[in-house]
């Protein structure tokens, strides 16, 4: 299936069922990949901006990550958890553009590629690695609490400001801010690997 397709089928609607979906997305059914395609487009687009910043690698990222997945269509019906797949691959996908446009970047100001800093590249894709780990924390909060901790991190609101724009108390807001912080840091230790890289960030994020 081409991108083009991808596109030009997003009009096809019906109920939404994912393991029914996944189930003939396994046998090439390309109307329910579309559906497919369209149910996550959304979210896998924000969760892919968060990380490059960029919306045209965003669109690339997200058309590839379900170019990969119509590639492999036969072992769908294996995936338990099809939304945490979705970000895993997402995330590598988007560490892959980071990594690439950052070496990039050094050749473009006249350095050798083998004369790139090692440290360079590594503090970079351990800032990749931390920010990820932890846009997938916030990912997984009840929606309310996410909706609240994004208005203080990502607005910077003060509690006050939030509680009026969700028309809600501002001791609610702080339970929220206090909840979210605690589920941030209980999922990011669930990930050891990864927890050693951005444990010395987090002071500096919360």
């Amino acid at each position: 299936m081409s991108n083009k397709n991808l596109r030009s089928d997003l009009n096809i609607e019906g109920p939404y069922d994912e393991r029914a979906l996944l189930a003939r997305v396994a046998e090439g059914d390309e109307s329910a990949f579309c559906q497919l395609f369209r149910h996550w487009h959304q979210l896998l687009a924000g969760y892919i901006f968060r990380i490059t910043e960029s919306r045209e690698s965003t669109e690339e990222i997200v058309q590839d990550v379900f170019m990969k997945i119509w590639t492999i269509r036969e072992t769908m019906t294996e995936i338990n958890n099809f939304k945490h797949f979705l970000l895993v691959v997402s995330r590598n996908k988007a560490f892959d553009v980071m990594k690439k446009q950052l070496r990039e970047k050094a050749l473009r100001r006249g350095w050798e590629k083998e004369n790139v800093p090692e440290q360079l590249v590594i503090d970079n894709e351990e800032e990749l690695i931390m920010h990820s780990l932890i846009e997938q924390a916030i990912e997984s909060l009840p929606p309310r609490r996410k909706e609240v901790f994004q208005l203080s991190r990502n607005e910077r609101l003060k509690y006050k400001e939030i509680a009026a724009r969700l028309d809600i108390s501002q001791e609610s807001v702080k339970t929220h801010i206090r909840l979210a912080i605690h589920s941030i840091g209980a999922f990011i230790r669930s990930h050891p690997a990864e927890f050693a890289l951005v444990a010395t960030t987090l002071l500096k994020i919360f």
